[in-house]
């Protein structure tokens, strides 16, 4: 009984990393392009990745002064790559707690994916939830995550 209850424990485990981006994975997933078409700078190549289901949540920009809370981000689900807008609340403490709430802005979800919302919405959550504030820079160690979606 013991043996089986671990096993559910660990099926349903995060696989999520926060981590720098490999040169043979820039080229694998087209970074440099998607950079290119949101103005992102060319050195700064990290993400939340799940290797395993082919999935990643990667940080492109952030609003201006008109929209300080405004981030955009790209999602790489299963093949598709989707761009999603929220609205990013937060606060923490170095080496401390914290959190961040995250308000969803939007997608373009393309109808071969609309059976799908369901689980791409768990697995975007899933996504922020190792993210914490700010992925692999994060200094939040005690990181709660809220969704308003």
């Amino acid at each position: 009984m013991r043996t089986r209850k671990k096993k559910i424990e660990n099926k349903i485990a995060m696989t999520f990393v926060n981590e720098k981006v490999s040169e043979q994975e820039i080229e694998k997933y087209g970074l440099r392009e998607v950079n290119e078409k949101f103005w992102k700078g060319d050195g700064d190549y990290n993400w939340t990745i799940d290797r395993e289901r082919d999935i990643y949540l990667r940080f492109l920009c952030r609003g201006d002064r008109d929209t300080p809370y405004r981030n955009d981000f790209s999602f790489y689900w299963k093949g598709t790559l989707l761009t999603i807008r929220f609205e990013k609340h937060g606060e923490g403490v170095r080496d401390g707690k914290g959190s961040t709430t995250w308000t969803f802005g939007g997608w373009q979800l393309p109808e071969h994916l609309a059976a799908h919302r369901k689980e791409i919405i768990a697995d975007l959550k899933d996504a922020l939830t190792t993210y914490k504030d700010y992925g692999i820079n994060s200094t939040i160690a005690d990181h709660a995550a809220y969704f308003d979606f």
